[in-house]
């Protein structure tokens, strides 16, 4: 398995990552792909948030890596690079998910341990917010496996949020 920076070129597997979820579902790490036309488009914003271009008002300049396994994205998590209001109470620096059919494989502690080496080695973070819903077991596992240190809660349209700070 690999991670790497996401660009155009992996459109199409992105589309196919896309459909293993839900029609209409939230997919954690892919902040407003609702937003664009198809895969090529969203990642091509996504590439320019990277370098911190075109960032709409309020938008922090993010990072978005893919984890993959034979040209198959098994999960994508994205790294913002600073937090905005709305990052500092709910949403954190780090937002990932794994496909449906590759869950409780170690995938999303292997992403997040990689994308904190990240953070601290191109962006000098020496601690992130990360967040997850405070139902999803799994990804308050995937959080504290990584040293992870509860925060506060936090609620959001009807919504609990665990808050843990990593690092620092």
């Amino acid at each position: 398995m690999i991670l790497c920076l996401a660009n155009s070129t992996y459109a199409t597997a992105l589309k196919r990552y896309v459909d293993k979820f839900p029609k209409d579902s939230v997919i954690c790490g892919l902040a407003f792909l609702d937003t664009c036309e198809d895969t090529k488009a969203y990642l091509q914003m996504m590439m320019d948030w990277h370098e911190e271009r075109n960032l709409p008002n309020g938008i922090v300049g993010s990072s978005l890596y893919l984890a993959m396994e034979d040209e198959e994205i098994v999960g994508v998590i994205m790294l913002r690079h600073e937090l905005n209001a709305y990052l500092e109470r709910i949403g954190g620096h780090i937002g990932y998910s794994v496909a449906p059919d590759k869950r409780r494989k170690g995938i999303a502690k292997w992403m997040l341990e990689k994308v904190l080496a990240i953070a601290k080695a191109n962006f000098h973070m020496n601690a992130c917010l990360v967040s997850c819903e405070e139902t999803n077991v799994a990804s308050r596992q995937t959080i504290l496996a990584c040293k992870g240190h509860f925060m506060r809660k936090e609620v959001n349209d009807g919504i609990t949020y665990e808050m843990y700070k990593i690092g620092g």
